[in-house]
C-alpha cells in the first residue's frame, strides 16, 4: 500500500487522452484535441498555400507548439517579479 509501480504509471500515463489535465499542465500537441490540431494545421496550409499564390518567396511560419499552463504560470511569475524591481527601483529614486 502506498507505493505504485513505475511501470503501470507510465501506461497510465503514456494512455491519457489528448486534451486532458496533465497534457495541458505540459504543453505540447497533447495538450489540445486532435479536431483543434487539425483546425491549425488547415489553417496553416491555407495560409502557406495563399502566400504562394501572392508570390511570396518567405516560408510560412508552422503553428506554434501549444503553451503548457506551468510555462504560462512561470512566465507571468517572472513577469511580476521583474515589474516588483522596476517598483522598488522606482521608488529609491523617487525620494
Amino acid at each position: 500500500m502506498g507505493k505504485e509501480d513505475m511501470l503501470e504509471v507510465a501506461h497510465c500515463a503514456a494512455n491519457l487522452p489528448r486534451g486532458s489535465a496533465v497534457s495541458e499542465w505540459y504543453g505540447g500537441w497533447g495538450a489540445i484535441s486532435a479536431e483543434d490540431e487539425a483546425l491549425r494545421r488547415v489553417e496553416y496550409l491555407l495560409q502557406a498555400q495563399m502566400a504562394q499564390a501572392a508570390g511570396k518567396k518567405q516560408r510560412v511560419p508552422e503553428p506554434e507548439t501549444p503553451k503548457g499552463i506551468r510555462d504560462v504560470q512561470a512566465r507571468a511569475k517572472k513577469k511580476q517579479d521583474r515589474m516588483a524591481r522596476l517598483r522598488q527601483d522606482a521608488a529609491r529614486y523617487k525620494k
